[in-house]
């Protein structure tokens, strides 16, 4: 069965000579890797594993403080001279899976069974070393967490053998694929996107990007600002009108340039006549304001080939599309856009 175990994330670096002469380099060793520590089981002889493990390459920054574990502070190691396993355990990415909450981002505990003397004779290969002048690649690979695992429940988080550029080998993911998926336990790691947006058809994020000092069309097309259909608003069917939360700790930039970011706080979808009328009513050159908004609405993100509107909830209560200058939203696209 193959395994999605080793995500790797590419990155060629802007630099003179980076496949020719070797910009970035990692010296591996043979004689670097630790002896693996060996874990003792928590009841009922099941192994003290955790999926992610906070720390590891899958969870380098855990979102919530994990309870106590003797396997946070683990490194990756050899497997003991006298440790018999009779399973293996990763540690890899799920696939999203969706319920009543929304969509889910989740990890996977797959147990491998069969034939453990392989995988323990391919984890006993080497590591490279990197010869003078390696030439590598600029690329970043997330290792999963791989366990040994005895018929008592103790368990070894185990080193995957690496290449001269520091990557993991195939030696260890062969002997996984010849081994049997004996269980694949899936647990819930993210809501990456809630319900409410899912129905509407709203991001979970979006950009208050500025207006804009004047239109920016296409030569000979109308302009975005005065055509109430392309504003962000049609009279055939219903429209997403999606609200977010600005969240100053994600903003963009610094000064005049700053973007703010906002967080998907609700939406639903309106009828495209009404919005078409309450935009009509929002011609009104704005004020000149500088206050900056908590909330805002998006109207239509792109979803049915239209302009993306903006529309403050609060601070200066103006609205535009993207390049145009701002006008005075009226009390109608307020009503109508906060809910």
């Amino acid at each position: 069965m193959e395994r999605r175990g080793v995500a790797s994330v590419v990155g060629i670096l802007a630099a003179v000579g980076v496949l020719g002469t070797g910009a970035w380099w990692m010296t591996t060793s043979p004689d670097h890797v630790p002896v693996a520590a060996v874990v003792a089981p928590v009841a009922d002889a099941q192994p003290d594993i955790m999926c992610p493990r906070p720390g590891s390459d899958l969870d380098p920054e855990p979102e919530t403080t994990p309870a106590p574990s003797p396997t946070r502070s683990l490194v990756p190691g050899r497997v003991p001279d006298g440790f018999g396993p009779v399973a293996a355990v990763e540690c890899v990415t799920g696939d999203d899976v969706t319920d009543a909450q929304g969509r889910w981002s989740t990890f996977e505990t797959v147990r491998y069974e069969g034939d453990v003397q392989g995988l323990v004779d391919a984890l006993a290969t080497p590591d490279e070393r990197a010869p003078v002048n390696a030439a590598c690649n600029a690329i970043a690979e997330a290792i999963p967490d791989l366990w040994l695992v005895d018929a008592s429940g103790r368990a070894v988080l185990v080193h995957w053998p690496r290449d001269a550029c520091g990557l993991t080998q195939d030696v260890t993911r062969t002997a996984l694929s010849r081994m049997t998926v004996a269980s694949t336990t899936t647990t819930r790691r993210t809501l990456a996107e809630p319900a409410a947006a899912i129905d509407s058809g709203c991001s979970t994020g979006w950009k208050l990007m500025p207006p804009g000092r004047g239109p920016t069309v296409a030569d000979g097309a109308p302009d975005p600002a005065t055509v109430a259909p392309a504003s962000g608003a049609s009279d055939d069917g219903a429209r997403s009108v999606c609200r977010y939360a600005v969240d100053p700790a994600q903003a963009i930039g610094e000064g005049a340039a700053v973007v703010q970011v906002g967080t998907f706080a609700s939406g639903e979808r309106v009828p495209g006549a009404r919005l078409a009328a309450a935009v009509a009513s929002s011609a009104d050159p704005a004020p000149r304001c500088t206050r900056t908004p908590t909330s805002f609405a998006v109207i239509d993100p792109s979803d049915k080939g239209g302009a993306v509107r903006w529309v403050e909830l609060d601070g200066c209560h103006r609205t535009w599309t993207d390049g145009s200058t701002a006008t005075r939203a009226s009390v109608a696209l307020l009503a109508l856009v906060r809910g």
